[in-house]
């Protein structure tokens, strides 16, 4: 798997690269890991269904499928790791995180073993929802063996100038995904519940979304 760094194109999946620099052990040691950030998200990933992580048959980027049926609306489980409050002195080589609140930013734990929600591909026509910048909730009932997708668009807005080059080949892809996606008021309405609270407040002051 190939992940993004931060205002460069995406090539294929996860979790906009984003990590501290590391020691040999992978363990993150950037100034910028958040006193007490188990406020803001567990260090712990979890999940209670059958995952694997492996290639699909139709591209090269490893993804996370489904060993079992999950229904809609279904809770897969939740991310952890470390939180930082900047990537401003983190290696582009070493990034692999998203932003899980205004400057606040979620890291793997371990850049060795990285977890394996950090296998999530994106897709403008995702199957997967990341709620409250934690919580992947089932969008719609999701097969066996079926790939779980989530569309990027949440997990980097508010990232100054990042966009990348999309290829899901749905019928619905948008061509290219940015972090200014929230300003366009059919894919803000498409996404609201996705949406970081601060990005959800700035769509309801363009108008883009209405009580």
């Amino acid at each position: 798997m190939q992940m993004v760094p931060f205002g460069e194109g995406c090539r294929s999946n996860c979790f906009i690269d984003i990590v501290g620099s590391m020691k040999k052990t992978g363990r993150i040691t950037s100034k910028h890991v958040v006193p007490n950030g188990t406020r803001y998200a567990p260090t712990e990933p979890e999940t209670v269904w059958d995952l694997e992580v492996r290639s699909p048959s139709n591209k090269g980027s490893a993804g996370l499928f489904t060993k079992e049926a999950i229904p809609k609306g279904a809770v897969i489980g939740h991310a952890g790791g470390v939180v930082l409050s900047s990537v401003a002195d983190i290696p582009k080589e070493l990034r692999y995180a998203v932003l899980i609140a205004k400057n606040r930013y979620l890291a793997p734990l371990d850049y060795d073993h990285l977890e394996s929600f950090c296998y999530f591909n994106h897709s403008c026509e995702s199957n997967t929802a990341r709620i409250g910048g934690l919580i992947f909730v089932a969008k719609r009932a999701i097969l066996v063996g079926e790939e779980l997708t989530l569309d990027y668009a949440p997990l980097i807005a508010g990232v100054p100038e990042w966009s990348m080059s999309c290829g899901c080949h749905s019928l619905g892809c948008r061509k290219v995904i940015t972090s200014e996606d929230w300003r366009a008021p059919k894919i803000a309405a498409q996404l609201w519940e996705e949406w970081l609270a601060f990005i959800q407040k700035q769509i309801m002051e363009l108008g883009n979304v209405k009580c």
